[in-house]
């Protein structure tokens, strides 16, 4: 992967990053932000193993303090690249989704995020590291810009339901919206309790399809 320089900029004058570090070259920071990721998608953040990350990368423990001065640095560059990766995909599903009826919407908005999961687990490791094991102090901020980009999305979905007639006018955009996004929640936490083979992945479908077409039934108009 290729990380965003303009992010990388960013983040230095923010004090995640230093200048050191921004002078790398592009597979160099690569490599730091993979083992990094490999690291905290393994071990909650008071465990992760500086050490480790250092020789996964290539480089040397010294190096990696001047990049990033302190661990919390290190957690929180990996975090907003991880974060910048995962509007990519939001910006790229939503280019692509062709959906007309708001219930194939739903499923696909699921389906979508489980398939992107299934082709990056270390990034969902380190996902479901944010959200249920790391201590909140270093991740509610995190967490936070995750759900609202998550919210968004899901509003766009229910909104054009309203307007095309297609889901019920009675209620809540907000609630609705809340209600899909706690059924995505607990099938990606779900998913990481699942051994990646197919059969799991047909499972999570099945499981989707069934949780979709009961909330439908109470969505629609």
């Amino acid at each position: 992967m290729v990380i965003d320089e303009n992010l990388v900029v960013e983040l230095e004058r923010r004090g995640i990053v230093t200048a050191t570090f921004r002078k790398l070259s592009p597979a160099k920071k690569a490599a730091v932000y993979g083992a990094a990721l490999s690291e905290l998608a393994q071990a909650v953040f008071e465990k992760a193993s500086l050490d480790r990350i250092a020789g996964a990368a290539g480089i040397s423990k010294g190096s990696l303090i001047q990049y990033f001065r302190h661990k919390e640095g290190l957690f929180q560059f990996v975090a907003e690249v991880y974060l910048s990766e995962y509007r990519v995909f939001l910006e790229d599903y939503f280019a692509r989704e062709n959906a007309v009826r708001s219930i194939d919407r739903i499923r696909q908005f699921i389906l979508g995020h489980l398939e992107y999961w299934e082709k990056g687990r270390g990034q969902f490791r380190f996902h479901l590291k944010l959200a249920y094991e790391n201590d909140s102090g270093l991740t509610k901020a995190i967490l936070s810009k995750i759900r609202e980009m998550r919210l968004e999305y899901l509003k766009t979905i229910v909104r054009r339901g309203v307007e095309t007639g297609q889901i019920r006018k009675d209620l809540e955009d907000s609630s609705v919206v809340l209600m899909l996004d706690g059924l995505l929640s607990y099938l990606e936490r779900l998913a990481g309790e699942l051994p990646t083979v197919s059969r799991s992945r047909q499972y999570l479908e099945n499981l989707t399809d069934e949780f979709a077409s009961g909330i439908w039934d109470g969505l629609k108009a």
